[in-house]
């Protein structure tokens, strides 16, 4: 019976979040407390991630053809960084340490294509 008002909650909040900012990050944290609730497995939590990334980034985003790029690499480092999330929950039961090095993994998959392209951006604006 969760399910089914969680996701009416999160479909109500979803079409909201197309005009208000804030609706769409209600949406978004509802989503995350629904598979918390229903014991979602990782990979749930993976696609439901990538998922809230695109929703967020496409309904809050200024289109222009340099934000377009950033976006790309983005997309990019949220696929990287669920791919390593995704490995570090398996990996976890033969290596103990992959969970501690995760996160600083997924910080440099995700911040070192994104300082690229600004570079880049910023030196082809000059």
């Amino acid at each position: 019976m969760i399910g089914v008002v969680a996701l009416a909650v999160t479909a109500v909040l979803t079409l909201a979040g197309l005009r208000d900012v804030r609706a769409a990050c209600a949406a978004v944290a509802v989503a995350a407390v629904t598979l918390v609730l229903l014991d979602a497995s990782p990979a749930s939590f993976a696609l439901a991630g990538l998922g809230a990334t695109v929703y967020l980034v496409g309904t809050q985003m200024k289109w222009t053809p340099a934000s377009i790029r950033e976006i790309g690499a983005g997309a990019a480092g949220a696929a990287a960084f669920s791919a390593i999330a995704l490995l570090a929950d398996v990996g976890a039961v033969h290596l103990p340490w992959i969970p501690v090095i995760a996160p600083v993994a997924a910080l440099v998959v995700i911040v070192v294509p994104l300082h690229a392209i600004r570079s880049a951006t910023s030196a082809r604006d000059r």
